[in-house]
């Protein structure tokens, strides 16, 4: 949603106004009425030039009022307070605003500016006016149907202090300016420490055109009077009057150069420093100060922001860790669903080599135990290498138990009788005989046992070693 600023500074004579809107992120110079420019003056002031300028902009609620008038319509008092808690120091200057103020304070409207100075003490700037003063200005916004949209009625030295601090002047900064009268004000980047209206006095009767200081040229004496003021004001406020300024040529001061406004650069459109002030005044980022009869509202730090934007992310932070969890979950699947694949795949050509594996192990071990049983029965291949070769063709055995030198073999063959008459032809065979009875089996090969004596003389295994079976 939009936000518009509006600012009028309303003199005797005339009425300056500039209007602003944000839009967005960004702020622009915009027209308050259709038939208006963003900016601009006009010669009627005073109560009817007001209500003639308000009646031509019609009441939106996203707008903001700000009305400054000439400091000649406020009565400022500066009271120094020591270091103590800000709604201490406003306690304190409450109670004594019958002391300080001239007049009565039923009869007033006022406002409290404090500001906190680098040794921890305060300055209260006490603001105030007589009530008939503001009040017909607060009946024409009524009237015109502005009221809810007033934010401020205010000395335009607030203003131009707002707008010196969105131009980073260096600070603390005096300021002169010509109005109605001769306004003196004081400023720090914390707010205004002093502000005051004066008339200075007129040149003096009889004084010729040679004896006018260089100075004074244009003004008569003034520069004077007004130097004689300034170092006054130096004086009882410990500032220095070499910072002081002036807003227009002629007063002897230093004239002030504007500056573009930080991060808010259409104030350099705006011709008059009184218009730019009055709208500056809306992007005040210190206290409020509003002479309308509101009550004082110390600028502290905002607890209810601080716990909104708690609460905030308090609410959003499960919505955004529950996004960001669900997210890196469906990450985290895909990768495991891809790494599965992987594994399959990986799978798929590892089972194979582990195949290959345990069978290449499981014959490293025939091996071994081949070559174990070699190194220890020599003779025993041997013999087995002579039967095989004079048995029949066909001549199967299934099983040979070694006991000594003695062989017992079991196996089938086409004809038993032939297999016996072999192994009885072997050299190395002292004697062969039949064990049990020979059958015939399923496929008509003759099954049969027989026991084999060999002729070699010693057969036990030399390390003492029970002798081995083999299958």
């Amino acid at each position: 949603m939009s936000k518009q600023i509006l600012g009028i500074y309303l003199d005797k004579t005339t009425l300056q106004y500039a209007c602003a809107e944000k839009k967005i992120v960004s702020w622009h110079l915009q027209k308050p009425a259709p038939t208006l420019e963003p900016f601009g003056e006009s010669p009627d002031g005073d109560i009817q030039g007001l209500k003639d300028f308000l009646r031509k902009i019609p009441a939106q609620k996203n707008r903001q009022l700000f009305i400054l008038l000439p400091g000649n319509r406020f009565v400022s008092r500066d009271v120094r307070l020591p270091a103590m808690a800000l709604e201490d120091a406003l306690i304190a200057v409450q109670n004594m605003l019958d002391l300080v103020c001239h007049l009565p304070v039923a009869e007033i409207f006022h406002d409290i500016l404090l500001c906190k100075l680098p040794d921890k003490t305060i300055n209260a700037l006490i603001i105030y006016a007589p009530k008939r003063d503001i009040l017909p200005v607060l009946d024409i916004v009524r009237e015109t149907g502005h009221e809810r949209s007033l934010k401020a009625v205010a000395p335009i030295a607030l203003g131009l202090g707002v707008w010196l601090n969105l131009q980073k002047q260096p600070m603390p900064l005096g300021l002169v300016t010509s109005g109605d009268e001769m306004d003196i004000s004081i400023f720090t980047t914390n707010g205004c420490l002093y502000s005051a209206s004066v008339s200075l006095a007129p040149p003096a009767e009889g004084t010729s055109g040679g004896e006018k200081n260089d100075e004074a040229v244009d003004m008569g004496r003034e520069p004077l009077h007004l130097k004689g003021l300034i170092a006054a004001v130096s004086s009882q406020m410990k500032f220095s009057d070499d910072r002081f300024f002036s807003l227009h040529p002629g007063t002897g001061l230093q004239t002030l150069v504007a500056q573009p406004c930080h991060g808010l650069k259409f104030f350099q459109d705006i011709p008059g420093p009184f218009m730019a002030a009055a709208l500056a005044y809306g992007f005040n980022p210190g206290q409020n100060i509003s002479i309308s009869g509101s009550p004082t509202r110390l600028h502290i730090f905002p607890w209810w922001k601080t716990w909104l934007l708690i609460g905030f992310f308090s609410a959003i932070l499960p919505i955004v860790w529950t996004w960001h969890t669900t997210r890196q979950i469906d990450v985290n699947m895909a990768e495991i669903a891809q790494l599965k694949t992987r594994n399959r795949q990986l799978s798929d050509v590892i089972r194979p080599l582990e195949k290959n594996r345990d069978a290449d192990a499981g014959k490293k071990l025939l091996i071994d135990e081949l070559n174990t049983f070699m190194n220890t029965r020599p003779k025993v291949f041997a013999w087995i290498n002579g039967i095989a070769d004079k048995v029949p063709a066909g001549t199967w055995f299934s099983r040979l138990t070694l006991t000594d030198r003695d062989l017992v073999v079991q196996g089938q063959s086409k004809d038993a009788i032939r297999v016996l008459e072999a192994l009885r032809n072997l050299d190395v065979v002292e004697q062969v005989k039949l064990m049990g009875t020979v059958t015939k089996g399923p496929d008509g090969m003759e099954l049969f046992s027989m026991s084999i004596r060999m002729h070699e003389p010693e057969l036990s295994d030399r390390t003492g070693q029970k002798p081995a079976e083999k299958e």
